[in-house]
């Protein structure tokens, strides 16, 4: 009888045991890939806060950069008042 308590018992601890692990585990891997570059948990750690990052020029795509590509000589009014007087010619 008494061994059923003890063995109860140790269900709980190893139970509770395992739960504070995964979540130390969860938080340290979290910490690895995210929460370390925060500045809000660096500090809360004792850390120095992170220097801003450098910003970098995009570069503009060429097929993006075109003035005078046909998209953007029409405007999108035109071009569908053109469909519609279109459909209506079918009729």
């Amino acid at each position: 009888m008494l061994s059923t308590y003890i063995i109860d018992i140790l269900k709980v601890i190893i139970s509770i045991v395992v739960v504070i692990l995964l979540i130390l585990l969860a938080w340290w891997i979290l910490w690895k890939l995210i929460l370390s570059q925060v500045n809000f948990f660096r500090e809360l750690a004792g850390l120095p806060k992170l220097p801003p990052p450098k910003t970098h020029k995009k570069r503009q795509s060429s097929q993006y950069s075109i003035p005078n590509s046909p998209i953007r000589q029409h405007s999108r009014h035109s071009s569908s008042s053109k469909r519609l007087s279109r459909q209506y010619d079918k009729r």
